[in-house]
């Protein structure tokens, strides 16, 4: 949705690309305030894997490994790079609409 966004801008359609952020934007803040990523119990909300990686790349973030519990993904980052060994992401709702 952010390049969508860019690219109505860059087309000059400034109306839509603010609409598309604005969208984008709310969607990112829902994620956001769905937990801290912390630990599974608090880990964020997503209902797709690819919102995974949006926000890590919002906070231009990697990931060295991806492991899965059940529950949560955790994409865990290289030793010492960041303040945080890894981030919990909770995937169950994106379960339950693949098995239901």
């Amino acid at each position: 949705m952010n390049y969508l966004a860019y690219l109505y801008h860059l087309n000059k359609d400034d109306a839509t690309a603010k609409k598309i952020s604005t969208n984008f934007h709310g969607l990112l803040g829902a994620i956001l305030t769905s937990g801290d990523g912390l630990k599974c119990e608090t880990g964020f909300h997503v209902i797709s894997v690819s919102h995974e990686y949006v926000l890590l790349n919002m906070f231009e973030m990697q990931s060295q490994s991806q492991s899965y519990d059940g529950r949560c993904d955790y994409l865990q980052f290289e030793k010492d790079k960041y303040k945080i060994p890894g981030l919990y992401f909770n995937v169950s709702k994106l379960r339950e609409k693949m098995f239901n």
